[in-house]
């Protein structure tokens, strides 16, 4: 449950109009299979990697496919812009649009609080890395859906009809001219599947990297767990918040 969960699906929606939405949750139910392949094939290859080494990701399994030779170096570069710009900018940028609307606080403060947590839990390695996830995760995911639940049920007149303007905007058939129908419905699909993939990192090969350094010798039970994560985003967090932001 991160940035994307949230601020991709108000921005899709600003972006796409409504129909996009639908979109957004179409394609999260198909982003769990790719989750899965992404997730086996790390382990998998991972296991016939030589003894006394510890490797996953997609730059262990680009190797298999034509272009090997150099597709992982791609990967890897995509990855570290990916994670300076899309997994660190645009969160941070939430985060404090988020804190100084609510309270007034300065950027400077709030990047520097920011700093500070990430030091604190890198610096402690993998270890507190996983500690400090294991009390976050639960905690966020547990205050987004009870706050969300709670602004719906005051919302409550308002729900049925966001969610049948959602769905007949994504095939859009008020539009007068076939051309404006057919640019509609493809810009809602565009923004919609973007908007999804950055909410779930499904398909980003992201969590194919950790659970290649699990140690794991299941590929299949740790591919049919990991599905869990994309459910959560694209079933039931995703489906509150947009709820709520149509609401």
């Amino acid at each position: 449950l991160g940035n994307g969960t949230i601020a991709g699906v108000a921005t899709a929606i600003a972006i796409g109009g409504p129909g996009a939405a639908a979109w957004l949750l179409m394609v999260g139910f198909l982003l769990m299979s790719v989750r899965f392949a992404e997730v086996f094939l790390s382990i998998y290859f991972g296991l016939q990697a030589p003894t006394g080494t510890q490797v996953g990701g997609p730059m262990l399994y680009l190797t298999k496919v034509p272009g090997g030779a150099y597709l992982p170096y791609v990967y890897a570069a995509c990855c570290f812009v990916y994670g300076l710009v899309g997994a660190n900018g645009f969160q941070t940028n939430s985060i404090t649009l988020s804190i100084q609307t609510a309270f007034g606080t300065s950027s400077y403060v709030i990047g520097a609080c920011i700093l500070v947590f990430v030091i604190y839990t890198i610096v402690g390695g993998a270890r507190r890395i996983l500690s400090v996830s294991e009390k976050i995760i639960p905690l966020k995911i547990g205050i987004f859906i009870a706050a969300t639940i709670i602004i719906l049920i005051y919302h409550h007149a308002a729900i049925i009809p966001s969610l049948k303007l959602m769905f007949i905007s994504a095939f859009s058939y008020t539009a007068l001219a076939g051309g404006v129908i057919g640019y509609t419905i493809s810009q809602a699909m565009r923004i919609g599947i973007v908007k999804i993939v950055m909410a779930s990192e499904a398909g980003l090969g992201t969590s194919a990297i950790i659970f290649g350094g699990t140690k794991s010798k299941e590929p299949v039970q740790d591919a049919i767990m990991s599905m869990l994560s994309t459910c959560i985003t694209t079933t039931i967090s995703f489906t509150l918040a947009l709820c709520l932001i149509m609401s």
